[in-house]
């Protein structure tokens, strides 16, 4: 899946990608066509070493080669996208492929709405997955009363210290 928002603002993300395996030779191909029919001819793919297997240093397309180079210092949720311009650019958020399709429904949905664009790849996933979760269950309130803990300890039968009186010898 490819959901990209394409407009002239600088953003740290521009759109999402949710391919189907960490096999970036075999996953980039669709994702390049989707952006040459948006107008977008690709140059450079630049992604996140450790988030990939294998580390293809180019890809052939039709019409030319596209070059990629990892990066450790890149998020490792993001590849960033350049085209034949160097000032077409996009930088796509990527869903894991494992992912749970309601993370990846959410995570499209907050890129489309434009609220979430200037956050980085790695917080946005971080805080679609929060969003997921069920919410804590509320424990009930403790209630620091000790006369609360005498008074329900006398109607239990108990009873409050009293002065022990001489009464004499037992025999």
């Amino acid at each position: 899946m490819f959901s990209p928002i394409i407009r002239g603002d600088v953003r740290a993300v521009d759109g999402a990608w949710w391919p189907r395996s960490r096999d970036l030779a075999a996953e980039l191909p669709a994702l390049l066509a989707a952006l040459s029919r948006r107008g977008l001819e690709v140059a450079r793919v630049a992604y996140h070493r450790d988030s990939w297997d294998g580390q293809p240093s180019s890809l052939p397309v039709a019409g030319g080669i596209v070059r990629l180079g990892w990066f450790r210092t890149i998020d490792p949720h993001l590849v960033s996208i350049t085209g034949l311009d160097i000032q077409d650019r996009q930088d796509l958020l990527v869903i894991a492929a494992t992912s749970d399709p309601r993370l990846a429904a959410r995570v499209f949905d907050w890129i489309q709405d434009g609220h979430h664009h200037h956050r980085r790849a790695s917080t946005i996933l971080t805080a679609a997955e929060a969003s997921l979760q069920p919410p804590a269950p509320r424990s009930a309130p403790v209630i620091a009363r000790p006369d609360l803990a005498e008074s329900t300890w006398e109607s239990e039968g108990g009873s409050r210290r009293r002065a022990l009186l001489n009464t004499g010898t037992l025999t």
